[in-house]
């Protein structure tokens, strides 16, 4: 019984783990079946995120006009979990810095809580 707990606990760490470096969301385990919920979307609108949340639906900027057009269907999906979008945390990673003196590549990550 505690090792079959102990599998899913482990299932569920690698599922956020993968999450996080493909969509770019930190998900933790209290909000891991809230997210598996909206999966199917999210999957769809990652890339959109910024864009969704910033954006008020029905008062689009001119200058996205053609953006919102081409990608209309899911715009419309992703605004109809825009709350549970605004409340996710997304790992927005920097460019890599290369230090020419020494050749090392860092990777910095800012964490932004939109």
């Amino acid at each position: 019984m505690n090792d079959i707990k102990r599998k899913r606990l482990d299932n569920i760490a690698n599922q956020l783990r993968y999450y996080k470096r493909k969509y770019g969301y930190i998900v933790n385990e209290k909000e891991y079946c809230e997210f598996k919920k909206h999966i199917n979307i999210i999957k769809k609108v990652y890339y959109l995120h910024d864009f969704i949340c910033s954006v008020n639906q029905y008062k689009i900027p001119y200058e996205c006009v053609e953006m919102y057009a081409k990608n209309y269907n899911i715009l419309q999906e992703g605004f109809s979990i825009k709350p549970y979008l605004l409340k996710l945390k997304k790992v927005s990673n920097l460019k890599k810095i290369s230090n020419e003196k020494t050749n090392e590549i860092k990777v910095k990550f800012k964490l932004d809580f939109s």
